[in-house]
């Protein structure tokens, strides 16, 4: 699976991936997903679609479908900046000789950069992304901190995000 945090609201980039390659930018149109809690699972986010893979090439093509997909803007300090985080998760299942399933998963996160107003110079929309970005950062931060400090509150709830 592979999700975007844009405006802490919850995309899903890959839902419907050979559709969406053959859409322009403007016409494609995204469902927002939610976060739910499962009682033994957690949290997950409902909706997010999983798709089968086989080797390597198959991870790297489902990449790039999502990477194609997700929120990039021009700043002055980057030509291609993301405006959203994004988290791809791989899910892998080994079987052992006895029957035994061993489940693994894996999150490669990629962070939006925390950023200065006078140094991107944006407005209007870039500058809610910004706010929005510098926030969730923030909040992640905080989760970190009380996670560490082993505080007795964690404000997990503070950001989609976290």
């Amino acid at each position: 699976s592979y999700l975007e945090v844009y405006m802490n609201q919850i995309f899903d980039l890959l839902a419907n991936p050979e559709e969406q390659k053959k859409k322009k930018k403007s016409e494609k149109k995204r469902e927002k997903l939610a976060i739910r809690f499962h009682p033994k699972k957690g949290p997950y986010v409902q909706g997010l679609t999983k798709h089968a893979v086989g080797n390597y090439r198959d991870i790297q093509k489902l990449m790039n479908v999502g990477l194609a997909n997700r929120t990039v803007a021009e700043t002055q300090m980057n030509k291609i900046s993301s405006r959203s985080h994004c988290i791809f998760t791989l899910y892998m299942n080994q079987y052992n000789n006895d029957g035994a399933v061993v489940a693994s998963k894996i999150n490669l996160i990629d962070l939006a950069g925390s950023e200065r107003v006078n140094k991107t110079g944006v407005a209007g929309t870039r500058m809610e992304e910004l706010k929005t970005i510098n926030k969730s950062l923030s909040a992640l931060g905080d989760v970190i901190s009380a996670l560490a400090d082993h505080a007795k509150f964690v404000p997990y709830a503070n950001s989609v995000l976290t």
